[in-house]
């Protein structure tokens, strides 16, 4: 009868080797060496799961839920990367902050107006929502608007303030001199920089 026990659980193991090979016998350790029969015998025993032996990848949610700051309604979006500048506003918002503690607040502020992605601030909205970045100039009563900003375009401002001296061109992926993406700078910030003292002044001037 032992006997039989153990030649039952051994064809049960070569079964479950079989049907785990879908799995692993495809995929390679980390010193690129095929998994031997012992190693997967002894996975299949493990009480833990193996999280690197899955045949599937976990997706991203397919929407993602927005809280108003204005209002606190809530408004379901697909996920998307209009929604995602969102969060990379939030971002740049944190930088300027640091900068200004740090005695290094550029000559103008920026907020953002994230009215479009509410349903309840604007019903009826056609197409992807926009995110709108506001600057204001220092002794400047009216403020520069700008609709649609990206997220690359929220990059570029951020090197610009964290003073770098390249930054990445999104229409062909690669670093350019930042002095390349002046004129996008200026169309966000509402500013003429000038190349040779990075001097900034307000358009209207």
């Amino acid at each position: 009868m032992s006997h039989l026990y153990y030649w039952g659980a051994a064809i049960f193991i070569a079964a479950l080797i079989g049907f785990y090979g879908c799995c692993t016998l495809s995929a390679r350790t980390g010193t690129g060496s095929w998994k031997s029969p012992v190693r997967l015998i002894r996975e299949l025993l493990s009480p833990t799961p193996n999280i690197h032996a899955m045949c599937y990848t976990v997706a991203a949610p397919s929407t993602v839920s927005y809280t108003c700051p204005s209002c606190g309604a809530v408004t379901t979006h697909p996920n998307s990367p209009e929604i995602s500048v969102v969060g990379a506003a939030e971002r740049l918002k944190d930088l300027i902050t640091q900068l200004e503690e740090n005695g290094k607040n550029p000559e103008w502020s920026v907020k953002f107006d994230e009215s479009q992605f509410c349903d309840k601030c604007t019903p009826g909205r056609k197409g992807p929502p926009k995110l709108t970045l506001i600057v204001t100039h220092k002794d400047e009563e009216e403020s520069h608007r700008f609709e649609g900003v990206t997220f690359d375009d929220l990059h570029l401002i951020q090197d610009y303030l964290n003073g770098k001296n390249r930054s990445i061109d999104p229409s062909t992926g690669r670093e350019v001199p930042i002095e390349e993406r002046y004129d996008r700078l200026n169309k966000l910030l509402g500013l003429t920089i000038e190349s040779d003292t990075k001097s900034e002044k307000p358009q209207n001037e």
